[in-house]
């Protein structure tokens, strides 16, 4: 069972709902006219870490999906993401993360320092 400081069963089924509705972007037939529900669950589960809630967070904030639109918040949210693909091990999808930041704010500073993290653990791999 869920505390206030774990997600518990019902966020797991909220997430996997929003995911299969198409929250925050995805276009299906079936998303939901709000999606202020799904984005609470995201941000429950990406202030714990997630980095797969963090990239789809900062996705809703890129197209003002269930929020109000904000590239800041977007490029916030997908550095946080990057970062934790990083520790993860998830080169690619880290890269996905710069290159989503790139397409809200090219030059961010953020982008720049996620870049060279990701250069610097591709430099860090050897031959």
């Amino acid at each position: 069972m869920g505390t206030a400081g774990t997600l518990g069963i019902s966020g797991l089924l909220a997430i996997l709902i929003a995911f299969a509705s198409g929250a925050c972007g995805r276009a299906t037939d079936r998303a939901p006219q709000n999606g202020a529900e799904p984005v609470k669950w995201y941000r429950r589960v990406a202030e714990q870490g997630d980095a797969g809630a963090q990239f789809n967070l900062g996705l809703c904030y890129a197209n003002g999906d269930g929020v109000l639109q904000s590239s800041s918040a977007a490029v916030d949210w997908r550095y946080k993401a990057g970062q934790a693909y990083l520790c993860q091990g998830k080169r690619d999808d880290a890269l996905r993360c710069y290159d989503r930041i790139v397409e809200v704010a090219p030059g961010h500073v953020l982008a720049k320092r996620l870049h060279a993290q990701i250069q610097g653990e591709e430099q860090g791999k050897g031959p």
